[in-house]
């Protein structure tokens, strides 16, 4: 029988998701969510072959030929050298190419450069300042989130804080970020 996406699909269709499988290293991966199945397993019984006809060399050939097609579907064929990996190797899959859309927040650089220079390019939670080759390093935080919301606004100044990528990163571990007076404290617990 030959390889078609309707015959992947269905196949797909009749396996769990693997969490462990060390014998397999080839695996098509639903691109939302992560679920991943053992490719050849997928690809013999797409094809209606018995165990003994499992090919790993011919199923990643098939898969690759339709390559384009399956993304189309929502799932891509990935290689994991030993399996899958749950943290416990010292090696990983990476630099895998993958598109995606993205929606992005203009903001004002005028305002945030007044800012920063306000706030004398420290933060104003640990008071740290870092300049490196004459460019300091410093994030300008929107105290009200512009993801707060989808609707334009006009923003202040004063709606404008100076912290380094330390305390900002601590600023968004909460929903409404932490306050400066928070990150004070969470740096003190910290010391401590």
């Amino acid at each position: 029988m030959p390889l078609t996406i309707r015959s992947i699909v269905a196949a797909i269709e009749r396996f769990r998701p693997q969490e462990r499988h060390r014998p397999h290293t080839w695996f098509l991966e639903k691109i939302a969510g992560g679920a991943r199945y053992p490719a050849k397993a997928i690809w013999a019984s797409a094809r209606r072959l018995r165990a003994a006809e499992h090919n790993t060399s011919e199923a990643i050939r098939d898969f690759g030929r339709l390559r384009a097609e399956l993304n189309n579907t929502g799932y891509r064929l990935i290689h994991v050298p030993g399996g899958v990996d749950r943290g416990e190797n010292d090696h990983a899959l990476e630099n895998e190419q993958f598109e995606r859309t993205a929606t992005f927040r203009v903001r004002n650089m005028a305002i945030i450069a007044r800012r920063k220079a306000m706030d004398d390019y420290t933060c104003q939670a640990c008071y740290f300042q870092l300049q490196v080759d004459g460019s300091y390093i410093i994030d300008c935080h929107h105290i009200n989130p512009l993801g707060a919301d989808d609707d334009v606004r006009i923003t202040d100044i004063a709606d404008l804080i100076c912290l380094c990528p330390t305390c900002h990163r601590i600023a968004h571990t909460a929903s409404p970020p932490l306050t400066v007076d928070q990150i004070r404290e969470c740096l003190d617990i910290a010391e401590n």
